[in-house]
């Protein structure tokens, strides 16, 4: 039986043109990838109409959108987009919802959050009633809907919630299909991920069967992997300066190091594969075995410009 496995095709972490970008989507389905997916980053491109593009040059592969901002579209609006990209793809959409982060939504955008955990449940709630059942109403204190959706939808499109501490992985395995991780590591994913998101499918009367456990990973197929780690540890300072993640990396065993701000190359071993292809193949491994149902690649450019993206999609396809 093949080993599931995803990628991230992005031009902005690539540092791809969008042309470049729909060779790999390509290619991805050609070598066998699960699933072929999209970040949506407030300074980067538009995530569902990639998405778009994406499925006109593919026939197979499932195309996800990982994730949404709530705030950053009603969730009716979100229930046309996932269903129109659902119904364009022959059923092939995945659905990916997250809170987001203070610093867009309260900064950048000017929005005022709620409660983190309350807000996804009306957010949630509306978006699976209205691709369930074909409508919804519901009056929250974040979201409020009270419609009747007509146009073509499948009632089982996959519906994943981005989450890294207890609540939030409850309210995953309470409502959603999947959980959506980034920068977990897979201690974390065994000793915090799995029992909490246990438990919300147990509010739910639900097993774990069926559930989907994906985990995003930062991977570089480079000849000079000291230049690759140097990059990444820049990123994962980054991370740590978001409170959400902060507290996962803390409790994943990374809080001396983040507070000294010396991230060894133990720590980034952890969460990322970088160097040939057997250091990406082991990470996805570990992750595997640390019960990640589907571990999604997040390939990032050989700083040296001398391994091609195409040639790591190609060096540890499923």
């Amino acid at each position: 039986m093949r080993r599931r496995l995803g990628t991230y095709v992005e031009p902005r972490t690539t540092s791809t043109t969008l042309w470049d970008a729909l060779a790999q989507a390509s290619l991805a389905e050609e070598l066998g990838y699960d699933s072929i997916w999209i970040s949506q980053l407030a300074n980067a491109e538009d995530a569902p109409t990639l998405a778009t593009s994406y499925c006109s040059v593919t026939e197979r592969v499932g195309i996800g959108v990982a994730l949404v901002v709530i705030y950053s579209r009603h969730p009716t609006s979100t229930v046309q987009m996932a269903t129109t990209l659902d119904a364009l793809s022959r059923g092939r959409f995945r659905l990916g919802l997250g809170v987001g982060h203070q610093v867009t939504v309260n900064w950048m955008w000017g929005l005022e959050s709620g409660p983190p955990a309350a807000a996804m449940r009306e957010y949630a709630t509306i978006v699976r009633q209205s691709i369930r059942t074909g409508s919804a109403d519901l009056e929250g204190e974040s979201f409020t809907a009270r419609w009747v959706y007509a146009g073509q939808r499948r009632e089982g499109l996959p519906i994943l919630i981005g989450a890294a501490g207890p609540k939030m992985l409850e309210l995953a395995g309470e409502l959603g299909d999947g959980v959506l991780l980034w920068m977990a590591s897979p201690n974390y994913i065994r000793e915090h991920v799995i029992p909490h998101v246990c438990r919300g499918r147990a509010r739910a009367g639900l097993g774990m069967e069926g559930f989907e456990i994906q985990a995003g990973l930062y991977v570089c197929l480079t000849h000079c992997a000291a230049t690759a780690r140097d990059y990444l540890r820049k990123t994962l300072g980054f991370y740590s300066r978001l409170p959400a993640y902060r507290r996962m990396l803390d409790a994943s065993g990374f809080a001396q190091e983040l507070a000294d701000k010396r991230i060894s190359d133990a720590t980034l071993k952890q969460i990322s594969g970088i160097g040939t292809d057997d250091d990406i193949l082991e990470v996805v491994q570990r992750y595997r075995d640390a019960g990640c149902t589907l571990p999604v690649i997040a390939p990032f450019p050989d700083r040296e410009r001398r391994v091609p993206i195409t040639d790591l999609l190609k060096a540890v396809h499923p």
